[in-house]
């Protein structure tokens, strides 16, 4: 029996009339085979670490503490994680680093341990921290294909070593995953913006800026936007330089090809941008001994 109905009245009014219901989608295969599903026993340690993460993530301490205690009398430091999870929920602790390590070096560990360890580390040491931060990433990855958030930090982390293309991979499948986060679409920015393809960096940040719901995402996403912006700006001026720098050689030697550089490096000079005055000097030499041009010794001194 139900007894006395009339207190749901209210939460069922407002609920069968209202305009808009909450969902979510996923994509699944049409057919399911009971056999395409791993079975595995779970050794009596090792469930009652797992059922210690759940009461965790159910938000019951007194229950996970005494299953993580149980894990641990039944093999040294199996319930770790669990205490491990427990303590970034409830305060600071200055042994989760200790913890999360221990957890993430167990065979045995969720994707999540080596990932929050991966979160924790300061680069500190400049490649060997990256190295070792890529190498926890993939471990996670590796447990979990369907961690978007490792993906996306994996794709940091490449594009942060110094190498002329790093993997799409990483970026690309976090935004497969989930395509509305904003974060996502930053790091697969990056990765574009290290592989020379600078607007389709552009374009996948502004998605970024698109999709920020928070203050910190649209932070970071117009930071991504400037630094895009800022690097693009640098490249156009060593285009530049490296252009003016050729037509200032060639002229010497060739009276024409003076009177065909002294606009573009007159222009240069006019822009008054730093490193401009090596192209008035070469544009007030042209003048003054009448390179290709009639000579203008007013202009020359201008120029000069």
């Amino acid at each position: 029996m139900l007894g006395d109905a009339s207190r749901f009245d209210t939460a069922l009014n407002v609920y069968v009339h209202r305009d808009t219901f909450p969902f979510l989608k996923f994509a699944t295969a049409a057919t399911l085979a009971r056999d395409a599903f791993a079975v595995r026993d779970l050794p009596a340690a090792e469930a009652a670490a797992v059922r210690a993460s759940f009461h965790v993530a159910m938000n019951r301490p007194a229950e996970a503490r005494a299953l993580a205690a149980e894990a641990s009398r039944l093999v040294d430091g199996a319930g770790d994680e669990a205490l491990a999870l427990l303590a970034e929920r409830e305060a600071p602790d200055p042994e989760l680093v200790t913890l999360i390590e221990r957890a993430a070096s167990r065979p045995t560990s969720s994707w999540y341990a080596p990932y929050r360890v991966a979160t924790l580390m300061r680069v500190t040491e400049g490649m060997t921290s990256l190295a070792r931060m890529e190498s926890l990433l993939e471990q996670a990855t590796a447990k979990n294909p369907l961690a978007d958030d490792a993906w996306a930090r994996l794709a940091d982390v490449k594009a942060a070593f110094d190498r002329d293309a790093p993997a799409l991979a990483a970026p690309e499948k976090a935004v497969a995953m989930v395509p509305g986060s904003s974060s996502h679409h930053r790091a697969l920015a990056l990765v574009l913006a290290r592989q020379g393809r600078d607007a389709d960096a552009r374009a996948e940040a502004g998605r970024a800026m698109a999709l920020a719901r928070t203050p910190e995402d649209r932070t970071a996403a117009q930071r991504t936007l400037d630094d895009l912006a800022k690097s693009a700006a640098a490249a156009e001026a060593r285009a530049k330089g490296q252009e003016i720098a050729r037509l200032i050689g060639a002229c010497p030697s060739n009276p024409s090809a003076c009177a065909a550089a002294l606009p573009i490096i007159a222009a240069d000079c006019d822009s008054g941008v730093k490193g401009s005055a090596v192209s008035c000097s070469a544009a007030g030499d042209i003048v003054d001994a009448g390179r290709g041009v009639p000579e203008d010794l007013a202009r020359a001194v201008m120029l000069y």
